[in-house]
């Protein structure tokens, strides 16, 4: 298998964090809609509890999703191979 050459690899490292900011870009755009629907729900007499919990479920996927992309950022940053859970 063909290796990449240096120029190579910093090119996709530059790419993925490239990537990654526009994925966390949106996912923060997400996360403070659900949040403050949330809020606004939770403050109005029309809450039920299931559009609550489901709010709920979409702020926190929003930040493990957010989590999992500053610990992708790290990894490339750190140039090592190893992930870590």
């Amino acid at each position: 298998m063909a290796r990449a050459s240096p120029d190579e690899g910093r090119e996709i490292v530059a790419g993925s964090h490239l990537l990654l900011h526009e994925l966390a870009e949106s996912l923060a755009v997400v996360d403070n809609y659900a949040a403050g629907a949330l809020r606004w729900l939770k403050e109005s007499a029309e809450d039920s509890g299931e559009p609550s919990n489901a709010l709920t479920c979409v702020v926190n996927q929003a930040r493990r999703a957010a989590d999992v992309m500053r610990q992708l950022r790290a990894l490339l940053d750190s140039g090592s191979s190893e992930w870590s859970q």
